[in-house]
């Protein structure tokens, strides 16, 4: 697992992750952070950044050890430049969950800059024809993330834009 996340929030993740796992799968997560890049990715040029220290990453891991490898971040940086190499498989949040959706989805997120990317993952997954929309949140992505309450109201307004507009998903 490689999260781009803050120290807290990738404890919280790989907490959550390691509760779920252990039991299911008798596995250990572990967790390794890109040496450079933002916590929080927002844009296209964001995202490169974080596909190079992916990259970067991998290139001075020893990957033996692992079973499997998530990319976690949606943007699923460095994914596919990674699976060209020799190793565990390798997955992302972003194709991971399109892979599970039933039936037609939408995605939410809080990152307006990053539509065009997510829809040309889901293009490149095989799951364009099932994707409705990607819907947006409004304002800065960072103040709206540092508040849990306008987090859950934002996401929130734009699920139900995404079934208004979308039908039934």
């Amino acid at each position: 697992f490689f999260f781009q996340a803050e120290d807290g929030i990738r404890d919280k993740l790989v907490t959550g992750v390691q509760t779920c796992a252990l039991p299911i799968w008798a596995c250990w997560v572990v967790t390794m952070a890109v040496a450079h890049g933002k916590a929080l990715i927002t844009n296209e040029f964001e995202l490169a950044t974080a596909a190079r220290a992916v990259a970067e990453l991998l290139e001075r891991s020893d990957l033996s050890r692992f079973s499997g490898i998530l990319i976690a971040a949606f943007g699923d940086p460095g994914m596919q430049e990674a699976r060209t190499r020799s190793g565990p498989p390798i997955t992302g949040l972003a194709e991971a969950a399109m892979n599970e959706a039933p039936g037609r989805f939408a995605v939410v997120t809080t990152t307006p800059a990053l539509a065009r990317p997510i829809k040309a993952s889901a293009a490149l997954y095989g799951h364009d024809t099932r994707l409705a929309g990607v819907f947006t949140t409004p304002g800065e992505p960072a103040v709206l993330m540092a508040s849990p309450e306008a987090l859950l109201d934002a996401m929130i307004d734009a699920s139900r834009r995404a079934l208004a507009q979308s039908g039934e998903i």
